[in-house]
């Protein structure tokens, strides 16, 4: 009876333990995934912060961290994948005003520089991503510099006080643009410094030719 009443009390004893452990793993598990989340979310916040429209930059970056370790390059690349997208919303946005009736010869012209200069857009992101790959913060730089260069050519193709007619698509290109230019900049910044190259004062004999006696 009495070897019974203790192989009973091991049993209750090691059911507990498990029972323990079963709801221990978890909970631990769901701290971890939380401060996971709260550190991707400072990491973003730190990244963002340097750019004109952290809250935009904020919203493009959260969906594609989720359970991954933060990357500024990543980061950057996917901020000039919504660049591009969004170019080519407006681009699209351009096409389609041309078959609209009523459309003076002044924004028939202005659509035409406007078309040409969202596919150097495109063609200007799609290098800053090839620099990017490769870590050329400073190429990338001048390339998204070009972006930004071609957005204000197409703007400044309208008449003073003339309203883009495409402006809502066109505008998050300048915003999430810029943001790219922002980052570049601010990655540029903290790269190290380069060592200076001291040149040594010419030779009173530098210009001689021959032998000195």
């Amino acid at each position: 009876m009495a070897s019974f009443m203790s192989r009973t009390a091991l049993f209750l004893l090691l059911s507990a333990v498990a029972l323990f452990a079963a709801e221990a793993i978890p909970a631990s598990r769901n701290f971890h995934v939380v401060q996971h989340r709260l550190d991707l979310a400072a990491e973003i916040g730190k990244f963002c912060q340097s750019t004109q429209n952290a809250t935009l930059c904020t919203k493009i970056l959260q969906p594609y961290f989720e359970g991954i370790h933060f990357d500024q390059f990543k980061a950057l690349d996917i901020t000039l994948d919504a660049t591009s997208e969004q170019a080519k919303l407006t681009l699209a946005a351009i096409d389609s005003l041309f078959f609209k009736k009523g459309l003076s010869k002044s924004t028939k012209d202005s659509l035409k520089i406007c078309k040409d200069q969202y596919k150097s857009i495109l063609g200007s992101i799609k290098e800053a991503k090839a620099m990017v790959a490769t870590k050329n913060v400073i190429e990338a730089k001048y390339k998204v510099s070009a972006v930004i260069s071609f957005y204000e050519a197409c703007s400044d193709s309208f008449d003073i006080g003339e309203t883009i007619p495409f402006a809502a698509q066109s505008e998050p290109v300048f915003q999430i643009g810029g943001n790219c230019l922002d980052i570049l900049a601010a990655m540029e910044k903290a790269l190290p410094a380069r060592p200076v190259v001291m040149n040594s004062p010419p030779s009173p004999y530098s210009n001689v030719i021959g032998t000195i006696s």
